[in-house]
C-alpha cells in the first residue's frame, strides 16, 4: 500500500456524490462539495484534483452497484486508486446514527480509509463481459419472478366464469409469451459470453459437474466472485 498523503471519501447516491477528504493526521484537506452522478462532470473534478494534488490519494466509497459504477469506471480511465468499500462494513464503523447525513457519510468514509489504509487492497473495475453478465442474471431473476406472477392469474379461472376473464386471459398469455421469449434471449447470450471465454467457460464446467449445482448457481457464484479472481473484500451480492 502506497503512503497516501490524501484520503478522499464519497457517499454515491443516483444522482449526487458528496465528497470529503482528510489528511493522515485526520485533518480536512478537501473541503466537502457535492457533484453530479454523470461522467463528465466527474471527470472534470477528479483530473483537476489529480493535477492539483501532487502526493499520492486514494479515492474511497461503498459498493452500490448501479450507482458506484460509474466513479470506479472514470477513476480507472484517469489512473487514480481507489477502494469500492463493503456496504455493510462501512455501517458498522458508522455505529448507532439517526437518519442519513450524506456529508457525514463522505467523511465518515475518509476517515475509514484512514484508518483501514494498511489493511484495505484496492479495486479495479470488473471486466465488461462479467458485468455485461451480472445485468443479464439480475435482469433474467425478475423474469423469472414475473412469470411466476403472471402466471397465477390462471390459479383462479375455476372459480369465475370463462367469459368475465376473457380478455384478462388473453393479455396473460400474451405477456407471458414475450417473458418467456426474452428470457431465452438472454440465456442464449449468457452461453454465448461463456463460449467466448475459454477460462469462464472452463470454470462453468467444472463447478457444474459438482453434484447439486446447476446452471444458475453456477452463473451466480462467477459472478459474485468475478469468475474466481475477487479477494474476500470484493465479493457483493448480485442485488447489488
Amino acid at each position: 500500500m502506497k503512503n497516501y498523503d490524501l484520503f478522499i471519501g464519497i457517499d454515491v447516491s443516483k444522482l449526487k456524490l458528496d465528497i470529503t477528504g482528510i489528511d493522515q493526521d485526520n485533518a480536512i484537506r478537501l473541503k466537502h462539495c457535492v457533484i453530479r452522478n454523470e461522467a463528465k462532470e466527474i471527470k472534470k473534478h477528479f483530473r483537476k484534483l489529480f493535477k492539483n494534488q501532487s502526493k499520492p490519494m486514494i479515492v474511497g466509497f461503498e459498493n452500490t452497484g448501479v450507482y458506484s459504477a460509474l466513479i470506479a469506471f472514470v477513476l480507472q480511465e484517469l489512473g487514480i486508486d481507489y477502494c469500492q468499500l463493503p456496504s455493510l462494513e462501512i455501517s458498522r464503523s458508522r455505529g448507532i446514527s439517526r437518519g442519513k447525513n450524506d456529508k457525514i457519510d463522505a467523511l465518515k468514509i475518509a476517515q475509514y480509509l484512514l484508518s483501514h489504509r494498511f489493511k484495505i487492497s484496492l479495486s479495479t473495475v470488473t471486466e465488461i463481459h462479467l458485468t455485461e453478465m451480472r445485468l443479464l442474471y439480475t435482469h433474467r431473476e425478475k423474469i423469472i419472478k414475473s412469470i411466476s406472477q403472471y402466471e397465477k392469474e390462471f390459479e383462479n379461472t375455476d372459480f369465475l366464469p370463462r367469459e368475465i376473464q376473457k380478455e384478462i386471459l388473453k393479455s396473460t398469455n400474451s405477456i407471458l409469451k414475450s417473458l418467456h421469449a426474452n428470457l431465452k434471449k438472454i440465456e442464449d447470450r449468457l452461453g454465448v459470453i461463456l463460449k467466448e471465454h475459454a477460462a469462464m467457460e472452463k470454470n462453468f464446467k467444472l463447478i457444474t459437474s459438482i453434484p447439486g449445482i446447476g446452471k444458475q448457481t453456477a452463473l451466480y457464484l462467477m459472478i459474485v466472485t468475478k469468475n474466481f479472481t475477487a479477494a474476500a473484500g470484493e465479493i457483493y451480492k448480485i442485488s447489488d
